[in-house]
């Protein structure tokens, strides 16, 4: 006979079974959640350092004498200064790139060499301080930003350039081509553009203050706000140039080409006009005290509400002129001619002077000037 004890034996020594902890599971547990779990872990992070570091470092090595000897290839390709050679333009930028002075480098042209071939070069903000570049193609090169202090650029192509915000500082730029190139805001202090071309060129807040523009071309040019104060433009050719606003204090713009100008608001203090071309150029409030106007030719010129304070106008030639409120107080009309001229008032020449030789519209009359 079979007790209710002894059926229910089985099911209770597989529950007991069941129930028994795993003594290799227990024991992982506890030695995971022991120190030494946690110093083997340690362990193993410094084993793998060991490996890691080491091969790190090599790997950074390895990138820097890259760098080092890129940076020497580089400086080997510039310094061979290969005519024609189409790899100094990435080697400069490189090099510029890797924050590298690029100072005093002479890439010059002798005789028998053609410039260094940079078109299209990007050197942007670049340390470019006593570089000689003379006679170099720089056709649609980006320089904005960059130090061309005491720079050599004499005779090289420019054409189409960006030099907006450029350090030009005593730089030599004569007979360079500048023909549609950006010098907006460009530091051109005590700079050498003799006979330079920059036709449509963009000048505007330039600062040109004791320049060289001796017969340079700058017709369609943009200056306005320019600073070209004791400047010299002698013979420059600014045909429907833009100076609106241009400081031209003490300039010389002797047989200066300005017809058809604008230099609406300009200040020309003290500035030497003398046998300039002003023909149908815009003066309207500009600033000319004390300027030299004599011998100019300014026919069909507006003049409305220009200062014309103590100028010597002696020799003008004023046929057609607009000096419509125009200040002449001791201007000087010695030998000018007015005779054709516009919205000329007598109070107006109550003010000025002039002699027997002075032309005027008919009624209107000067006094003589005091010798």
């Amino acid at each position: 006979m079979v007790t209710p004890r002894q059926q229910s034996d089985p099911l209770s020594h597989k529950l007991e079974t069941h129930k028994e902890p795993d003594k290799r599971g227990s024991l992982i547990q506890q030695y995971k959640e022991s120190d030494a779990w946690l110093w083997t872990e340690v362990a193993a992070i410094v084993i793998g350092l060991a490996f890691v570091v080491p091969t790190a470092i090599m790997l950074w090595n390895d990138v820097e004498d890259s760098d080092t000897q890129r940076i020497e290839q580089a400086w080997e390709l510039v310094n061979q200064n290969a005519p024609g050679d189409t790899a100094i333009g990435p080697a400069l930028e490189y090099l510029n790139n890797q924050k590298t002075s690029l100072n005093g480098i002479n890439l010059s042209a002798n005789d028998s060499q053609s410039g260094v071939y940079l078109e299209g070069v990007n050197l942007s903000g670049a340390d470019l301080f006593r570089v000689d570049l003379s006679q170099a193609s720089l056709l649609d090169a980006n320089l904005s930003e960059a130090n061309l202090l005491d720079a050599n650029l004499s005779g090289a192509d420019l054409l189409r350039a960006n030099l907006s915000e450029v350090n030009l500082t005593n730089a030599d730029l004569s007979k360079a081509n500048l023909l549609d190139g950006n010098l907006s805001g460009a530091d051109l202090l005590r700079a050498n553009l003799s006979g330079v071309n920059l036709t449509n060129a963009r000048l505007s807040e330039a600062n040109l203050l004791d320049a060289n523009l001796s017969g340079a071309q700058l017709a369609d040019s943009n200056l306005s706000a320019a600073f070209i104060s004791n400047a010299n433009l002698s013979g420059a050719f600014l045909i429907n140039a833009n100076l609106s606003g241009v400081d031209l204090t003490n300039a010389n713009l002797t047989k200066v080409n300005l017809f058809d100008a604008n230099l609406s608001g300009a200040n020309l203090s003290a500035a030497d006009l003398s046998g300039a071309y002003l023909i149908v150029a815009n003066l309207s409030e500009a600033n000319l005290w004390n300027a030299d106007l004599s011998n100019t030719f300014l026919q069909g010129t507006n003049f409305s509400q220009a200062n014309l304070f103590e100028a010597k106008l002696s020799g003008a030639f004023l046929q057609g002129s607009n000096l419509s409120g125009a200040n002449l107080i001791n201007a000087d009309l010695s030998g000018a001619n007015l005779s054709s001229s516009r919205n000329l008032r007598q109070n107006q020449l109550d003010l000025a002077c002039g002699n027997d030789k002075t032309r005027l519209p008919e009624g209107l009359t000067v006094k003589a000037c005091s010798k």
